[in-house]
């Protein structure tokens, strides 16, 4: 085969891999030697995403702006990153485009942005997120997507990060780092989220539908010492049970935080109580959760009565 033939080929299966998902890829580089020599490219981008990316965290904000590129896509090369995230860490907020910086762990423990660093000029792809906002609205009530577009103008990264949880295809875990008087905007995303599905039961996105495992507090050295930890409201552990494949969930210093803008928008009680049908099986890990008593009463009488069905 001569040199022109050769890159046609080439340039032809290039072509063919960018309107394939990427788990389809290596059944086509397996379909015999000579494609498999030709998909070194994408080949490559697969290992390197399976090296660096499984494990993945908000920390660098250049690290946030390529998942979410990477998890807009569906198919072909841009899509391959995103695909081998399996868990995924959330350090903090950012709240304006100041502090689109990256944090950083003191030899204390203590999580917090960088002030030697520049932080990055309209960081991420406005338009991207707009294309998801336009597709959310429709199950979103008026006052929510105005919060939600209003929030995303001001730099706040909660929104932001609730989205690429959503598109994760394969996330396996979730971990919030408990970080002092941080309630942490991308969890009250998160369980607003939720909230949508169960009342409109639409069908659940594809990171909401792959998560097994959550943990809301992790804590760091500082943590451990005594803090204040991470608060959050009450239904946000009922919210977290009601994901569909969900099998533990952590929970340190369950405490109530109200937030006057989101409150009366996500405040029906019939979402506390567990569906019926909740396998037994699923665990439930909870330190220091005073404030949850009555929940955790109905919780622990249902998975009771599950128990002798």
């Amino acid at each position: 085969m001569d040199v022109t033939r050769l890159f046609e080929v080439t340039e032809l299966l290039d072509h063919v891999y960018e309107f394939l998902e990427p788990s389809w890829h290596f059944a086509l580089a397996r379909t015999c030697k000579s494609i498999y020599y030709r998909s070194d490219r994408v080949l490559s981008k697969h290992r390197a995403a399976y090296k660096d990316s499984r494990i993945a965290s908000d920390r660098y904000p250049q690290t946030l702006l390529r998942l979410f590129h990477s998890a807009s896509c569906t198919v072909g090369p841009d899509a391959i990153e995103a695909w081998h995230v399996r868990e995924l860490e959330i350090w903090g907020s950012r709240r304006s485009w100041d502090e689109w910086r990256s944090w950083e762990l003191s030899p204390s423990g203590t999580v917090s942005l960088t002030h030697d660093q520049v932080a990055l000029s309209l960081p991420f792809a406005i338009g991207e997120l707009e294309y998801h906002l336009e597709r959310l609205e429709s199950v979103m009530s008026g006052v929510q997507h105005d919060i939600a577009c209003q929030r995303v103008r001001d730099g706040e990264d909660g929104f932001f990060k609730m989205v690429l949880i959503s598109l994760l295809p394969r996330l396996k875990a979730l971990k919030f780092v408990e970080r002092p008087h941080d309630g942490h905007t991308s969890f009250t995303w998160l369980k607003t989220a939720i909230g949508w599905s169960l009342r409109n039961r639409t069908p659940w996105p594809p990171g909401f539908l792959s998560l097994r495992n959550v943990a809301v507090g992790v804590p760091t050295v500082a943590a451990q010492a005594g803090s204040d930890g991470i608060s959050a409201r009450v239904d946000g552990l009922a919210k977290l049970l009601r994901l569909p494949n969900i099998v533990e969930v952590y929970y340190r210093n369950l405490e109530m935080e109200y937030h006057p803008e989101l409150e009366y928008l996500d405040t029906s009680s019939a979402f506390y109580d567990l569906p019926r049908g909740v396998p037994p099986s699923r665990l439930l890990y909870s330190i220091e959760s005073g404030a949850t008593h009555s929940f955790f009463e109905r919780y622990y009488a249902q998975r009771q009565l599950l128990l002798s069905q």
